[in-house]
């Protein structure tokens, strides 16, 4: 009877601590959210469609339809996290801080088909006309200065 009931408790144990977690991870997507978190500790790299921003001076404009209005926090934190990425990933670009161009917009009004003034002024050599977010819609574009 001894053996029976060790034989019994063994299995409870091993049912509990490897058969149960197996099903359970199995189920419950964590293969999913492990693979989730990697790719945000990692991220994805996809190679540069431009590769003209090395040894440069740049700018990111980032504008929405309430920067009509002045600063918004949508286009400050979008403009920070572009910077950020061309920081990291292009080779010895130098990224002009969001809000010396956004001071620059607050001192000389903004005439949207002419980033070439605003480019100049805050001694950038590019000008990454990044995202202009209008109702759902988003362009990108790069402008030498």
């Amino acid at each position: 009877m001894t053996n029976l009931k060790r034989t019994n408790k063994i299995l409870v144990m091993l049912s509990l601590f490897v058969i149960l977690p197996m099903i359970v991870v199995s189920s419950s997507g964590c293969i999913g959210a492990m693979s989730q978190l990697m790719y945000v500790i990692k991220g994805h790299k996809v190679p540069a469609k431009y590769e003209g921003l090395e040894e440069k001076k740049v700018a990111v404009l980032c504008l929405s339809d309430a920067s009509a209005y002045g600063p918004d926090t949508l286009t400050y934190t979008v403009s920070k996290f572009v910077s950020v990425k061309l920081a990291q990933g292009v080779k010895d670009a130098e990224i002009i801080h969001p809000s010396k161009i956004e001071n620059w917009i607050d001192e000389n009004g903004w005439e949207e088909s002419n980033v070439v003034p605003l480019g100049k002024d805050v001694g950038a050599d590019m000008v990454v006309d990044h995202i202009r977010f209008t109702m759902g819609r988003r362009s990108i574009r790069e402008v030498p200065i």
